[in-house]
């Protein structure tokens, strides 16, 4: 790679490591996104498994998550410490998501819900051995708090590039049906595959490790020394409040979103091109957040996109069957252009936090940090998505039916729209919350400088 003076990159060699850092975001996020909701949609509609049973699974398996993230956390930070890189575990967890995903996506005619189950979570095992090491190791690409967000946008660019590619795929000739069916999910996995294993291949071969920050009086490191850092770390506690309360709700709003369309709206013929529009425009608004959180601020960009989308999610409530379809695009392509400032602000303002435990603790817990977000990430889909399910099923709305009273309807939209935009709303205040004094101003970034 080309240098300037003083050993300094170029700013061509900046974005070539930027770009293969992301790469391997695309395929990922092609067999991802199905999982945040799409899936328990088809499993529910053309495998027979109830909404009940679906959202009683999904709570499971986050459990387990509670556990395998932060020891993934750990001993990611722990083999950095010893080896000097990261690649390892995601490139293992890359492999094993590849195995899983074909057998999810691939359930045979009779399928049960203990197969659901079983690799459910080996799914999500495999996504955290290789999510939480990739996402910290992006936040050790560079010191520069703006250009941590850069870092995150092509991250989440490239996700977003994965997503808008499952979403086309049944406008395919070869794809049985034009909606988001068992078709779709089979023809994922071949791409993800085929895409996976180079892109993988040349993200590790062009992307630096990163610093490695060890400090000779340390003799060990161990789970009760990082746990005290983290109870200490107020900043890092405000945030997971933030991000858990937000997450849900959209979680809830993305879980039912399938449903709401496809059996209430009957519009599911036009849930694709909802999701690809969606999808584009979240491209499109990662580079205005990630430029207007320069000129304001991290804090009041999420805080300002945080309130849009909570007033478009409340704005779900008042579709009808028949009603305008220009309404529902506008709703749907208004959150996704908000809540995409929630993937790029998210793990930047992380990724400065865990900066500043570094310097105070001459610790790197980095995957620690993002073992916790990695975790509330997966929290917010499941246990988001599951108790919009179990919410909707309370109130006797049933997916298999085509006539709903007003009592299933209420039900549906409290579990799609309105608890979504209180939840929303609410995870501002923490955002608020987040230490932005001179002291902190040193690790935050270009916060609140105006």
């Amino acid at each position: 790679m080309r240098q300037t003076k003083k050993g300094e990159l170029s700013l061509l060699a900046i974005q070539k490591i930027y770009l293969s850092y992301s790469i391997p975001c695309f395929p990922t996020l092609l067999i991802f996104i199905p999982t945040t909701g799409v899936l328990q949609g088809i499993y529910a509609k053309h495998y027979g498994i109830s909404l009940a049973t679906i959202g009683t699974i999904v709570l499971i398996s986050r459990i387990s998550d509670a556990l395998t993230d932060p020891l993934v956390g750990f001993y990611s930070d722990k083999i950095k410490y010893k080896t000097g890189t990261r690649s390892h575990l995601i490139i293992l967890g890359a492999a094993a998501l590849l195995i899983s995903a074909y057998f999810l996506f691939n359930p045979p005619n009779e399928v049960t819900a203990i197969y659901f189950f079983l690799w459910y979570m080996a799914f999500y095992f495999s996504w955290t051995l290789f999510e939480i090491p990739h996402l910290a190791w992006g936040g050790e690409l560079t010191d520069d708090a703006d250009q941590k967000t850069k870092v995150y946008m092509y991250r989440y660019i490239f996700g977003y590039a994965g997503t808008l590619c499952f979403y086309a795929m049944p406008f395919l000739p070869f794809i049985e049906g034009a909606e988001l069916g068992p078709d779709v999910l089979r023809w994922s996995v071949l791409y993800a595959g085929l895409m996976l294993i180079p892109s993988l291949w040349w993200c590790v071969n062009n992307v630096p490790s990163g610093k490695a920050i060890v400090d000779e009086k340390i003799k060990a490191i161990n789970l009760k020394m990082i746990c005290n850092h983290i109870v200490k770390d107020k900043n890092l506690k405000r945030f997971l409040c933030a991000y858990l309360l937000a997450g849900a709700g959209a979680g809830m709003w993305v879980g039912m979103l399938y449903v709401f369309v496809d059996v209430y709206l009957v519009e599911g013929d036009k849930l694709p091109l909802l999701y690809i529009s969606g999808t584009l425009s979240g491209i499109l608004a990662m580079i205005f957040w990630c430029k207007l959180s320069i000129l304001i601020g991290k804090r009041r960009a999420l805080i300002s996109a945080l309130i849009g989308v909570s007033v478009c999610t409340f704005m779900v409530s008042f579709l009808q069957p028949n009603g305008s379809y220009l309404f529902l695009f506008l709703i749907i392509v208004t959150v996704y252009f908000f809540y995409s400032a929630l993937q790029v602000l998210a793990p930047s303002i992380l990724s400065d936090i865990a900066d500043r435990n570094l310097m105070r603790t001459r610790v790197d817990q980095r995957a620690i940090y993002f073992s916790l977000y990695s975790l509330a990430t997966k929290c917010n889909f499941a246990i988001g998505g599951a108790s919009a399910f179990l919410i909707a099923d309370l109130y006797g709305f049933n997916p298999t039916e085509t006539v709903f009273s007003d009592h299933n309807v209420f039900g549906l939209k409290l579990s799609s729209s309105i608890i979504p935009s209180l939840l929303l709303l609410i995870s501002t205040v923490f955002i608020m919350a987040i230490s932005h004094d001179n002291k902190d101003l040193l690790y935050l970034g270009s916060e609140d400088h105006t």
